[in-house]
């Protein structure tokens, strides 16, 4: 009976330590709660984003890959090329358009000098800067000049006829003169003769048959000079005409060169327009990188593979351009957040051991909520920008592209773990008050 109260003081102790350890435990975790701060954030699941969005490769027309310089996550410069189109085709249809052209330049540049009336052919400056490294276009120029000199010398030679037919006339002119002025004297010394004779009749000193002779020998003269000047204007009416077919000769190569240049005029600008279409088509054969970053999402993977036009071949990340998570904010959280707030993002599809975690700042929020048509679920869209220093802190081996899962924690306001634990419970009894 003695053991009974000695158990029953053992077992009170045992209690009452029991009751005093649960009180400190109870109190020190009360405690804490109460006054330990930790900082509270919004959790908003979203994408990774590329300000400025990703850049596209694509040909207007497409083609036939002959070469391939860039694959899925190979980083290039921009003006890289990175796949080269096979473009045998177009250069050989440039080779006969460029053919045509330089032959009507040659021939521009003919008619021109013959227009203007030129001793040489100045030739157009894209002949003369390619004919050193063509023969093709030396031979062209070469014709021309040529063809150039034979008409000169054509030409001439009809000048010098002309020149030669001139001098014949006017020699003959000149003969003609000669005989006028002759016929003149005589038909003068004849006319005093006849007077001395009338004189002489009127006295009854001579016969009426000398002054009848004298008479006819001086109308004959007369005659005589009326046909010298008949015929002296008719040659230099001749020479009139040598010397407007001397300016025809002239006008005529002028208007022909004319002619021809507005005929050719129409071709060149047709070929011309041509030739820049084809060396734009041909510059384009090069799918150079718009933009340094790195390559992702190539469908271009075989030689002498088909691009079909306007089709995407592959896509560009942009390097050292700001980073952009677009998340969801729930609309029940959307009180807590503002431009300018300071957020931590974790990449989900990397190793969470290995990747840090880096910070950014919410740059915009959405005026309105949207609705996700899969989950049916309302949501506001938020921006957060990485902050500029981040990137240097992911390191070089971690390729980010657009749309990689980011968690994004919004930092709020820092609660006390006895808050997070009351809160909810207050909420719902102030609720079911209300209700009541």
């Amino acid at each position: 009976m003695s053991a009974d109260p000695k158990n029953r003081w053992h077992l009170r102790r045992f209690l009452f330590v029991g009751y005093v350890a649960l009180f400190l435990l109870v109190g020190g975790l009360g405690g804490w709660a109460a006054v330990t701060r930790i900082a509270g954030a919004v959790i908003a699941p979203g994408a990774l984003e590329v300000e400025g969005n990703r850049q596209v490769i694509q040909h207007p027309t497409g083609g036939v890959i002959e070469e391939i310089n860039a694959r899925d996550g190979d980083e290039v410069t921009e003006g890289d090329v990175i796949i080269r189109l096979d473009g045998q085709s177009l250069v050989s249809e440039l080779g006969i358009v460029e053919g045509q052209w330089f032959e009507i330049l040659a021939r521009k540049s003919r008619l021109s000098a013959e227009r203007d009336g030129l001793a040489e052919i100045d030739f157009d400056p894209e002949l003369v800067s390619r004919a050193a490294d063509s023969p093709e276009i030396a031979k062209l120029m070469t014709a021309q000049s040529q063809q150039f000199e034979a008409r000169r010398k054509l030409q001439a030679e009809e000048r010098q006829q002309l020149q030669e037919r001139q001098t014949q006339i006017s020699r003959q002119i000149d003969g003609l003169d000669a005989l006028q002025s002759a016929t003149q004297s005589q038909i003068d010394l004849l006319s005093k003769e006849i007077s001395g004779q009338e004189e002489l009749l009127r006295q009854g000193l001579t016969q009426v048959t000398r002054v009848l002779t004298p008479q006819r020998e001086l109308a004959r003269l007369r005659g005589t000079d009326g046909q010298v000047e008949a015929t002296i204007a008719e040659n230099r009416g001749k020479i009139a005409e040598i010397e407007i077919e001397r300016v025809r000769l002239d006008s005529e190569m002028r208007e022909e060169a004319i002619s021809e240049l507005r005929d050719l005029e129409f071709r060149e600008i047709e070929l011309r327009e041509r030739r820049r279409d084809l060396l734009d088509r041909i510059e384009k054969l090069d799918l150079r990188a718009p933009v340094s970053g790195i390559v992702y999402g190539s469908t271009a993977d075989t030689l002498r593979g088909v691009i079909r036009p306007a089709e995407p071949v592959m896509y560009i990340v942009p390097k050292d351009i700001p980073l952009i998570v677009r998340s969801r904010i729930e609309p029940i959280h959307i009180d807590q957040v503002y431009v300018g707030q300071e957020a931590t993002l974790r990449f989900s599809a990397f190793d969470a051991r290995t990747t840090p975690e880096v910070t950014g700042h919410v740059k915009s929020i959405s005026a309105d909520t949207y609705e996700d048509p899969n989950l049916r679920q309302r949501y506001y869209k938020a921006e957060i920008l990485v902050d500029a220093d981040m990137r240097e802190k992911l390191g070089d081996d971690l390729v980010l592209l657009p749309g990689m899962p980011v968690e994004a924690f919004i930092r709020t306001e820092d609660r006390s773990p006895l808050s997070f634990f009351v809160r909810p419970f207050a909420t719902y009894f102030n609720r079911a008050f209300r209700e009541g």
